[in-house]
């Protein structure tokens, strides 16, 4: 990670799946986590509308799920198998953004 920036908030969603009231700060990189498998139908549903709606040309929004649940998701949201990988995705978008990609 680049050490002038923030580091990314890592949010981890609650075992039942709820997106209320997660502590959203759209001025940073989120990366969400997954607890458990398998992810409901509706998490899927509400997630892709909240990233739609925590859009940012200045921050990244990474999920973490495990391989087998990543097809699931858009093909237009970054959704990656681990932590590093979130992190990988979050430093490659920043260098995107300084080039002006």
């Amino acid at each position: 990670m680049d050490a002038q920036k923030p580091a990314p908030k890592i949010i981890p969603i609650p075992k039942n799946f709820s997106l209320d009231h997660l502590d959203l700060n759209p001025h940073l990189d989120l990366v969400f986590t997954i607890p458990t498998l398998p992810i409901p139908n509706h998490f899927i549903d509400h997630y892709q509308r909240l990233i739609h709606t925590l859009a940012s040309k200045e921050h990244s929004r990474v999920l973490v799920v495990s391989r087998e649940e990543m097809h699931r998701f858009s093909e237009h949201i970054n959704v990656v198998p681990s932590l590093q990988e979130a992190y990988d995705i979050i430093d490659m978008e920043r260098i995107e953004r300084d080039l002006g990609i």
